[in-house]
C-alpha cells in the first residue's frame, strides 16, 4: 500500500531577499530620476522656430514670446508664451511646443483679411468680422473694398464688428469664395447703394453688377457662368452693366445694345 505524503509547499522568499530586491528597485528608480533631472538641465532653448505666419513677422513674434537665449527648456512657461504672442492683432491662435532637446516651436494660425474698408484710415476685416489694422508686412493684400453706407460704420481694431450691414457684406464675400476664387477676386468694390441693394464693381474694367440681397449664392453662380461665356465672347470692354436680380436671367447692357441672357 502506497504511503501518503503531504505535498511540498513552495518556499516563500525570505524577508531579507525581498528587502534587497526592493532596495535595488528603489536605487534604480532614484538613479533614473537623477539622470532625467540632469538630462533636463542640459536641454536648453538654443533655437526658437516660428511657423504658420505669413503676415505677422517672425521678428515681432519672437520679441513678444520673450524666450531667453539658452533658457532651460523644461522651465519655460509655454502657456505664458502663447498668451503674449496672442497680443498680436493678426494672430488668431498660437501653440507652443518643446522640441527636445533644444528647440521651442511656435505654431501660428493667422487672421486672414478678406475685405478692406476706409474710414478715418484703412482697416481690414477677416471672415469673422474682426477688425484688423494695416499690416506692416511684405505680404500684399488685393482685397474687395467695402463702400457706400458701410463707410460710416464704427470699427475698433482688434474687435469684432457688430455692424449688421458690414457683416452681411462679409457673408456675401464668403459665398463668393465658396462659388470660386475667380468670382471673389473679380469683386473690386462691394457697396450698398441708395436703394439698399448690394452691388459690386468688377476688378476688370470696373463693370457695375447689381446683386440685391437674396439668393446670393445662386446669383454669383449665374454671374460666373455668364462672365466665362458671354463676356469672354463679346469682350468686357463692350459691357456697361450687369443686373442679377431677375430669376433665371442676366440683364446686361452692352455699349451697342441691351440684352437678356
Amino acid at each position: 500500500m502506497d504511503e501518503w505524503r503531504q505535498p511540498d509547499t513552495p518556499k516563500r522568499p525570505s524577508a531579507k531577499k525581498s528587502f534587497l530586491l526592493m532596495a535595488l528597485l528603489l536605487l534604480t528608480l532614484l538613479a533614473l530620476a537623477v539622470y532625467v533631472n540632469a538630462w533636463k538641465e542640459e536641454c536648453r532653448a538654443i533655437e526658437v522656430l516660428v511657423e504658420g505666419n505669413r503676415i505677422s513677422s517672425s521678428k515681432e513674434i519672437l520679441a513678444l514670446a520673450k524666450v531667453s537665449p539658452n533658457a532651460r527648456l523644461f522651465e519655460l512657461d509655454l502657456y505664458a508664451i502663447e498668451q503674449r504672442v496672442l497680443n498680436m492683432e493678426y494672430v488668431k491662435s498660437a501653440a507652443v511646443h518643446r522640441d527636445i532637446p533644444n528647440r521651442v516651436r511656435i505654431s501660428i494660425d493667422e487672421r486672414v483679411p478678406v475685405a478692406a474698408i476706409v474710414l478715418d484710415k484703412l482697416y481690414y476685416l477677416d471672415a469673422e468680422g474682426v477688425v484688423l489694422p494695416p499690416a506692416r508686412s511684405q505680404y500684399i493684400f488685393d482685397l474687395p473694398v467695402l463702400n457706400g453706407s458701410m463707410a460710416t460704420a464704427t470699427l475698433i481694431a482688434g474687435k469684432q464688428t457688430t455692424d449688421a450691414t458690414v457683416r452681411e457684406a462679409l457673408r456675401i464675400l464668403s459665398v463668393a469664395r465658396e462659388v470660386g476664387d475667380d468670382v471673389y477676386k473679380n469683386i473690386s468694390e462691394l457697396r450698398l447703394d441708395a436703394n439698399r441693394e448690394f452691388m459690386f464693381y468688377t476688378s476688370e474694367f470696373g463693370i457695375p453688377v447689381v446683386l440685391g440681397r437674396e439668393h446670393i449664392g445662386a446669383k454669383l453662380v449665374k454671374f460666373e457662368g455668364f462672365w466665362n461665356s458671354a463676356v469672354v465672347r463679346e469682350g468686357v470692354d463692350m459691357l456697361q452693366y450687369i443686373d442679377l436680380r431677375f430669376e433665371d436671367q442676366v440683364v446686361v447692357r452692352w455699349s451697342h445694345k441691351d440684352a437678356h441672357s
